[in-house]
């Protein structure tokens, strides 16, 4: 009894530690091509092409630093702030 007792559990820790393996995996591919198709859209021409026409980017770079891009359509001035930070940085072009 005791020796069918410890296979069912070794059995059934082999079973879990192989399931979350195939979680962990199949979560990393899809963030992993998630991040490949947002490729193309951190392309600086791309940005700046869709910032004329009056879109807002923000561009996480870590727990501390974010870029925010912000132009007003019809408009040929271009405002950066960056955050967070003791003062704003703001960029008119």
């Amino acid at each position: 009894m005791d020796q069918v007792l410890s296979i069912v559990l070794v059995l059934t820790f082999i079973a879990m530690a192989l399931i979350a393996s195939m979680v962990n995996y199949m979560r990393y591919e899809s963030s992993y091509r998630r991040k490949k198709e947002e490729l193309p859209f951190l392309n600086i021409t791309n940005v700046f092409k869709h910032v004329k026409k009056g879109y807002a980017y923000s561009v996480d770079l870590g727990d501390s630093v974010v870029f925010i891009a912000v132009v007003e359509k019809d408009s040929k001035s271009l405002q950066l702030n960056v955050e967070p930070q003791e003062a704003t940085s703001k960029i008119f072009k």
